[in-house]
């Protein structure tokens, strides 16, 4: 017995190693992309990420000035990267894809766990294994692996799967010492999934949801002794306590990023019509799952917001299946817990990211650490019962497994190289501003000055009071030896932002080379009281300037 334990044991790990080679090699051309979209204002532009040494005075930093504090360990993840090879790109993917492997290795651990404890045992680790390379090499998950910011979704995935195996692992475990360490293991995952992003807050519901699916009757019994002790009312009392004490201390904080009927700024919809939006996005998001081709994939993707159930009426349909699927999941508890758990969780792994807060309508990497519990699905519930129909799933799992790999490549190929990534996302979303402002940006970077006007000039269509758009635009004039168009431009940004501060000093400049020395002071004091630590340089210049 123990020969054949060790001998599966070796087999699961030469087969996982095979799945990693897979990945890697799917991954591969997207070692070789740049920094895109959120990685500026994320890490590019955050000096208090771009370590050098390691240190206390630095670590506090990070912490304090990042631009999303509530995320310290993503944060970290990356001074540590700058910390060794600093703004080199290459460095950061790697990481991301070691990220990636390791949420592929503790999805296999999760999924094994849940065999031993709820299915057909520990011996299926074949089911378990495709499942995971389902997941690793899936197209759908390259924002959250090539995309180096999103880092901040997989760091949260590793975590949530993490705490989700310790406690499995201390839920069955006999002796009280060990049940006790894999619990204060299951804590530190939830503070460092939670650290990463938000969505590792939802490690706890997910948790209770699997003491509801498969030991429900289990706590119905406690629930009726814990009656019989201190009393009906006491019981009801002590609920009414915690979500009273939970409510005290979660919504005043979920209050400031919640949105109803008010149009959330830099959107063009409300909160209620997010949400209404949000159960046709799900739709979407699954038929990206079941036919990603790369050329329906993109980073930013425009999507038609629905204004009611009734417009458009797909709204209506995509609610009333979706109401439909959670009550035949919550029915099937009982009767079916390996079925209805994994759904249920896919659903409320979806939920904070799907309701009325400021976020986009719809991004790839979001369905990620939902794609987890789909995996679990396939693992718990495509166990072969003979070998003729193990050799069919086998055969069907490891030809879809094949053609989703190359799907990733061609897709990794397109973000490898930046103006083809670029120019990919805003000829898939025309009427988008932020693909055509990006586009424009870079196409005036590397001296394509004619395209990128056309490209500044379409996001300005879109969005006429962006202050960044006007200021690139404004670039491209001044690059063209067309001052007076420049500076008008540099005028409307300063308007539309008055802590620009790019405009700012860009404007001074226009206004030094005319001669016009009062209102370039002006903008040169107004450009000092604003200025960021990454134009610090610019800042020194100022003062010089100004005679200080």
């Amino acid at each position: 017995m123990q020969i054949e334990r060790q001998h599966n044991t070796l087999t699961s790990i030469l087969v996982l190693l095979g799945v990693a080679a897979i990945t890697v090699f799917a991954y591969y051309p997207g070692m070789s992309a740049g920094f895109y979209f959120d990685d500026e204002p994320n890490l590019l532009e955050v000096t208090a990420l771009h370590w050098n040494e390691f240190s206390w005075s630095n670590v506090s930093g990070a912490l304090r000035d990042a631009h999303l504090t509530s995320r310290p360990v993503a944060n970290t993840s990356m001074a540590l990267n700058h910390l060794a090879s600093g703004l080199d790109p290459a460095p950061y993917h790697w990481t991301n894809l070691l990220i990636h492997l390791a949420v592929g290795f503790a999805l296999f651990w999760v999924i094994t766990l849940f065999q031993r404890h709820h299915g057909p045992g520990s011996g299926n680790r074949n089911i378990a294994s495709l499942a995971v390379l389902l997941f690793l090499v899936h197209p759908l998950n390259i924002q959250a692996t090539t995309y180096m910011v999103q880092r901040m979704t997989s760091l949260a995935t590793l975590f949530v799967l993490l705490g989700l195996g310790s406690y499995l692992s201390g839920r069955y475990q006999v002796d009280a010492t060990r049940r006790w360490a894999w619990y204060l293991l299951t804590a530190i995952c939830f503070l460092l999934a939670a650290g990463s992003k938000e969505i590792g807050l939802l490690l706890v519901p997910l948790l209770l949801l699997y003491e509801s699916c498969f030991n429900g009757t289990e706590w119905l019994t406690a629930y009726r002794r814990s009656v019989n002790q201190v009393g009906y009312p006491l019981v009801i009392l002590g609920g009414f306590l915690l979500v009273f004490l939970v409510g005290w201390l979660g919504l005043p904080i979920a209050g400031d990023h919640l949105y109803w009927t008010e149009t959330m700024p830099s959107r063009n919809f409300s909160g209620i019509e997010r949400v209404l939006t949000q159960t046709r996005v799900q739709f979407f998001y699954l038929s990206l799952l079941l036919w990603p081709v790369p050329w329906r994939l993109s980073l930013d993707h425009d999507f038609v917001v629905s204004q009611s159930f009734l417009d458009p009426i797909t709204t209506l349909l995509a609610f009333a299946v979706i109401a439909v699927t959670l009550v035949v999941a919550v029915r099937s508890i009982r009767t079916r817990p390996n079925v209805a758990f994994p759904v249920l969780a896919y659903l409320l792994l979806h939920s904070m990211e799907a309701g009325p807060v400021s976020l986009e309508l719809v991004y790839e990497h979001r369905m990620y650490l939902p794609m987890t519990m789909l995996a679990l699905l396939i693992g718990l519930n495509l166990v072969p019962t003979t070998t003729k129909y193990a050799v069919s799933i086998y055969s069907v799992l490891l030809v879809a497994g094949f053609l989703l790999a190359v799907s990733t490549y061609q897709r990794n190929l397109v973000w490898g190289d930046m103006m083809t990534f670029y120019r990919d996302t805003a000829q898939k979303s025309p009427g988008k501003f932020r693909p055509q402002y990006n586009l424009g940006t870079q196409l005036g970077e590397r001296g394509e000055l004619t395209e990128a006007k056309v490209a500044l000039e379409r996001a300005i269509r879109i969005r006429p009071d962006s202050s960044l758009a006007h200021n690139q635009l404004a670039n491209i004039y001044l690059l063209t030896n067309q001052p007076q168009p420049a500076e008008d431009h540099y005028r409307l940004a300063v308007e539309y932002d008055s802590e620009n501060a790019e405009a700012l000093f860009n404007l001074s400049n226009v206004l030094m080379s005319q001669g016009r020395s009062a209102e370039q002071q002006e903008m040169l004091e107004r450009f000092i009281q604003v200025a960021p630590p990454y134009l610090e340089e610019q800042k020194q210049w100022a003062l010089r300037q100004l005679g200080r």
